[in-house]
Order: C-alpha cells, then structure tokens, then sequence
C-alpha cells in the first residue's frame, strides 16, 4: 500500500496561530495552488490546504479505507468546521469526512453529474497543463473505475454548490436544491460569497 505520505504529498497551513480550521481538497490535475487565490475570504481561519496524488491514489484503490483512517490521524479533526472541495475531491471530502459534524462544501460535485463535455475536458487540460491526451483520457478511465466502486458509500452529505454554466456536467441533484453561482466548472470565485456567509452561521 502506498504510504499517506505519498498520497497526500504535502500539506500547506495558512494562519497558524487561528482556531478553527478549513481543509481544502482540490480536483483532478489540480493542486494545492489552485485555492490560493481564495484564501483571502478567510482570514478568521486556520487553512489547510492538502496536495493530493490522484494517480497514486486511484492506482491504490483496494486500500481506500486504509488511506482514510491514516489521513484522519494525520489531523486532529475536531477542531475543523468545514471542508471545502472542488469536483474530484467532492468525491474524497464526502468518503473522508461524512462521518463527522463538519460543515462539507461540494463546488462541482462529479457525483452528483453526469459528464458532458469528456473530450473538452481533455483538450483543456491538455493544453492548459502541456500533458499527454492519452495521460489524461486514462486518468478519466480511473476515475469512473473510482467511482463506480465508492459510490455506494457516499453519503452525498453537504453543500452542494454547482455553477450556472458548467462545461463539463449536468448535475442531477436529488436532495434539497443547490447552491447556484455564477461562473463554470473553474471559474468558482462567487462560490464563496455562500461559503463564508454559511460559517459566520456557526
């Protein structure tokens, strides 16, 4: 089994001297990075913000549970108040966290939509990240191997906060209606004008 180490190949923490924290779980050939330019909206917070090696991690798919339990002793997790998730990681937030009183925001939530725009995708991702479309194409093959395993699992708990104009989905959302922002499956800054709004609640 790959070690968490591997998996989650870093952890950033921003504001280390606040109390509670806010975990960040990024998408598919995303990275930590990519929540940078939101952190701003929360200043009161202790942010960390987790690499994650989908590769390693839907290449070691038998020991998910394993891969869990090492990430919750990873962080103590009661002093956290909300885990805010992007797409693929919708998908991780809700098999990690779902167990626990924790506030789960969903932007893009893949389980919840059905892909629309696969080829698309691979040409945005291609070009954006100079990779391989045969490196990508299998990567999505991964994914729905993932997710056909886990879904029974999930508990599609949560905030689920999906754009007006995705790309890539259509979502079918079965419980009480979504949160709507303007913007697509990347652009999500006005998702958190809701994501804020919902902690000061807390």
């Amino acid at each position: 089994m790959c070690s968490i180490n591997i998996i989650l190949k870093k952890k950033y923490i921003f504001n280390k001297s606040k109390d509670p924290s806010i975990i960040f779980i990024h998408g598919l050939f995303a990275n930590s990075g990519f929540w940078l330019k939101y952190i701003s909206c929360f200043r009161d917070y202790k942010l960390i913000l987790y690499n994650i090696d989908y590769e390693k991690l839907l290449d070691d798919l038998p020991f998910f549970d394993e891969i869990r339990k090492e990430f919750h002793l990873d962080y103590k997790i009661n002093n956290v108040v909300g885990v805010v998730s992007h797409s693929l990681g919708t998908i991780c937030s809700d098999l990690f966290f779902s167990n626990y009183n924790i506030n789960l925001f969903n932007i893009c939530p893949v389980a919840l939509g059905n892909r629309t725009g696969s080829l698309e995708f691979i040409n945005y991702t291609s070009y954006k990240l100079n990779l391989s479309k045969t490196i990508i194409s299998n990567s999505l093959i991964k994914v729905d191997s993932f997710y056909s395993d886990v879904k029974d699992k999930l508990t599609l708990k949560g905030f689920n906060i999906i754009p007006d104009k995705d790309e890539y989905f259509i979502y079918d959302i079965p419980h009480t209606g979504p949160v709507v922002f303007e913007g697509n499956h990347f652009e999500i800054s006005n998702a958190f004008d809701f994501i804020v709004s919902r902690l000061l609640l807390d």
